[in-house]
């Protein structure tokens, strides 16, 4: 009796040591569970707070002085703001002007009239702005006040091209396509500066032409006089594109590295004769991040970047966090023997490892989708717009079929687009960008779109309408 008592006050401790054991084990995993659910439960109502305060708070306040946010709501007085930043735009232009000295001035755009071969010839299609009538003389003295867009262009190119010394390779040219050429008076208060030609001033206009049509046949004029100085490049801009200050260095960065001498791996690739046109400016007002595929794809970059560079930062205060833990902790190792509480704490911590990758899964997911909500409500161009800080920061990517305030052509393909545009019909229907992309889908030529734009555009009056755009006066509130 005594040796079966002896037994079991000595397999007492045994049976003790084992529960002791299997409880380092259930406890940790218990508390685990809990405080994973709690943890997820946490994140979710946190995220809740933080998606409403983003999204109903914060970002309605800051869509009110960001016009191309879809939260912006237009004021009654968006209208005369953009006027106010035209007025500000032409007194600085005839400031640089009237500094100019014009005998020189023009020879230095004179001389490629003789000379052979610029880089570029750049051609600014021009015709008469504010008036309330489209053709008539008899409307001369009742015109709404000019919006001069042709001085501030022609002040900026110059001013562009003088900065980096590119006049010997840079034809610049104004090219008049109004019915009426002597009632342009702004333009032929600049011919004293700059080279110019005029479409009907020996040529008689014939009043039947739509005004799609008559689109079609000035800028397939203005075309032939840039191919005339035989460069490489034909630019041809309308005379409501105002070009970014270093356009010309950007550009032939662009062109050099990208397009003539492309680096792929490390080594350069033979350049591409197959495309059509390089687009320097496209819409801001129709460039969101649906528009397609190609702003879709730097949607969800941009997106993952901003939502990965989070979660990352929150995965380092983690892992500091969880160092200190451990360097706080001790582990009992007499006899090399782990104790129960110890052996939980060890499966504890790998645990919490494992919670932790979930939760920074959770965490990421979470913050991607609200980044995402917010590019899109935001709106491409404000995320577009850091990329001018540097030459090296631009992009080229796909082009567009829409709009034509600057476009830049091979001169090798212009007798081709010139002869196309002679042959076909323009009208409501089949406006004049629409008709070169089906000519160049149908010669299976590409199309390049820089990015961000080297030209904006400053026409709220509309030089097809003959009106002020007074619906969408907020998207010429430019931030200067």
């Amino acid at each position: 009796m005594n040796l079966f008592g002896r037994r079991r006050r000595e397999g007492a401790p045994g049976s003790s040591q084992a529960s002791k054991v299997a409880w380092g084990w259930v406890r940790p995993t218990f508390h685990w569970c809990l405080g994973g659910l709690w943890q997820v439960r946490r994140t979710f109502v946190l995220a809740t707070a933080v998606y409403t305060l983003v999204l109903l708070l914060a970002l309605p306040f800051i869509c009110t002085d960001l016009p191309y946010c879809k939260l912006y709501q237009s004021r009654p007085d968006d209208f005369s703001n953009a006027l106010g930043y035209n007025k500000r735009r032409v007194l600085r232009a005839d400031e640089y002007i009237q500094s100019l000295h014009e005998a020189d001035t023009k020879m230095r755009y004179e001389r490629h009239e003789q000379a052979c071969c610029p880089r570029f010839a750049i051609g600014v299609i021009t015709t008469r702005r504010g008036s309330s009538s489209r053709y008539s003389r008899a409307s001369q003295n009742k015109r709404s006040p000019e919006p001069r867009y042709l001085t501030q262009v022609m002040a900026q190119l110059h001013r562009a091209i003088e900065a980096e010394n590119a006049t010997s390779r840079t034809a610049l040219f104004m090219c008049n396509v109004d019915a009426y050429h002597d009632l342009h008076v702004e333009f032929h208060n600049l011919t004293r500066l700059f080279s110019h030609q005029s479409k009907y001033e020996g040529d008689t206009f014939h009043s039947f032409l739509g005004t799609n049509e008559k689109e079609k046949v000035d800028y397939k004029y203005c075309l032939r006089e840039a191919l005339k100085y035989n460069p490489e490049y034909v630019i041809l801009l309308q005379d409501d594109a105002l070009p970014q200050p270093g356009f010309l260095s950007i550009l032939e960065h662009i062109l050099t590295t990208r397009i003539e001498q492309p680096i792929r791996a490390g080594d350069f690739v033979p350049p591409r004769d197959d495309w059509l046109w390089l687009k320097l400016n496209f819409p801001d007002n129709l460039a969101f991040f649906e528009r397609n595929w190609y702003f879709a794809l730097e949607w969800v970059a941009l997106t993952l970047f901003i939502s990965g560079c989070f979660t990352l930062l929150l995965h380092i205060s983690h892992l500091c966090r969880s160092d200190e833990r451990v360097s706080d902790s001790t582990i009992d190792t007499t006899d090399h023997t782990l104790t129960s509480d110890s052996l939980g704490a060890s499966h504890s911590r790998r645990r919490s490892r494992y919670h932790a990758t979930g939760w920074l899964y959770l965490v990421f997911v979470l913050s991607f989708a609200l980044v995402f909500l917010v590019l899109l409500l935001l709106g491409r161009p404000y995320f577009t717009k850091w990329r001018s800080i540097s030459k090296y920061l631009y992009t080229l990517g796909p082009g567009t079929s829409c709009c034509l305030p600057a476009v830049l052509y091979p001169a090798r393909q212009v007798p081709y687009i010139v002869g196309y545009l002679q042959h076909i019909k323009c009208n409501p229907m089949n406006p004049l960008d629409i008709a070169l992309d089906e000519y160049r889908i149908r010669r299976g030529l590409r199309q390049y779109l820089i990015s961000p734009n080297l030209f904006r555009h400053i026409g709220m009056y509309s030089s097809l309408r003959h009106m002020y755009n007074f619906r969408e006066a907020s998207k010429y509130l430019f931030l200067e």
